[in-house]
């Protein structure tokens, strides 16, 4: 695949040089011809909209001055992909990067990706709309994302709450929602003593997954402390250990960094599944499809959310008069394999 990904310092510079020289050269030829530099970028770029007279005495200048123009200033369209550090970025956020470049250059969009730190050392050409994948803002980063919020079209993604800015897009995946369709289907094999396994409930992601187990839990007045496991991975072997010791006949993990050791250690365990426990896992992708046995699992709306945040920020660049709301939630995908055993 061949992604028009611009990262370098070098790349910056090179662009920034190429718009320098031709904002030059066209305010050459605006003094020569007694217009303004903005006249004759527009008789370069929409000559339809500029007078024929200006227009050829804008061209005769020009010709000889031996100016040829370069119309990378209007005619690229760049979008700015802002990242967490180096050090924070999950599988999940490899995919989701890796799918809003694949969507962008689809439209033709030239993509630069930063962190929130090197966004003010960006050219201009390179701040004209933002989708944001950060987890959670720093205070710093959080005054970037606001100001760069109120003046162009900027997308946050995934985990983002509210805190960017009345004008910000919000596009998220409906934890709720995909927690539910999980439990449902425990529900609907007879289980009752069904575990939740997280690392935490410190994002909106977490947040929302957890009350929606707990709330279909009391609506089925089966809701039970002892089943909820959370806490890092260090925690699993004796948080398993508790879980069987009050009769979880199923586990949901609702993280898929999780699912692999929850397996090993079931395995040490001696539980096999789906035959002595039930497991419905989270993925990004089909990974846990090729797993023995194929685990069921949750699948976060990946692609739909490349293809939603491109949609918006296309739009708003291009002063569409589509109504865009302030938020979105995708719903998740339930793919049904063998981890889960009917129960008599």
């Amino acid at each position: 695949m061949n992604m028009k990904v611009v990262t370098s310092v070098r790349d910056h510079a090179t662009i920034a040089r190429a718009l320098s020289l031709s904002f030059m050269s066209m305010q050459t030829i605006a003094n020569r011809v007694g217009v303004s530099h903005v006249t004759v970028s527009r008789a370069i770029n929409n000559p339809e909209k500029v007078h024929p007279d200006t227009l050829r005495k804008i061209r005769n200048a020009c010709n000889e001055l031996k100016f040829k123009p370069r119309t990378i200033t209007n005619r690229l369209k760049t979008v700015t992909l802002v990242i967490s550090g180096e050090n924070n970025i999950s599988p999940g956020d490899s995919i989701l990067i890796s799918s809003l470049v694949s969507q962008l250059n689809r439209h033709a969009v030239r993509v630069v990706i930063t962190t929130f730190e090197g966004i003010d050392e960006l050219p201009y050409i390179f701040q004209k709309a933002f989708i944001a994948t950060v987890r959670k803002y720093d205070q710093q980063s959080l005054t970037l994302a606001q100001k760069y919020a109120s003046e162009v079209p900027f997308v946050a993604i995934n985990d983002m709450d509210e805190v960017v800015g009345s004008k910000a897009v919000l596009v998220g995946s409906d934890h709720n929602g995909g927690i539910r369709k999980g439990m449902e289907h425990f529900l609907e094999r007879g289980h009752k003593r069904i575990g939740y396994i997280a690392t935490g409930i410190h994002s909106r992601g977490l947040q929302q997954r957890f009350a929606g187990y707990r709330t279909i839990m009391e609506e089925n007045k089966l809701f039970d402390p002892a089943l909820v496991l959370v806490g890092g991975e260090q925690m699993l072997p004796q948080g398993l250990q508790r879980l069987l010791k009050h009769g979880v006949t199923g586990v949901f993990i609702t993280e898929s960094t999780l699912t692999f050791p929850v397996l090993y250690y079931l395995n040490c365990f001696g539980k096999e599944v789906p035959y002595d426990i039930s497991v419905i896992s989270s993925e990004y992708a089909s990974g846990m499809g090729f797993l023995y046995p194929p685990i069921t699992c949750q699948v976060q709306p990946i692609l739909r959310l490349a293809e939603l945040a491109t949609d918006i920020v296309l739009k708003k660049l291009g002063d569409s008069k589509s109504e865009i709301s302030h938020q979105y939630f995708v719903p998740y995908e339930l793919t049904v394999r063998e981890s889960v055993k009917t129960l008599c």
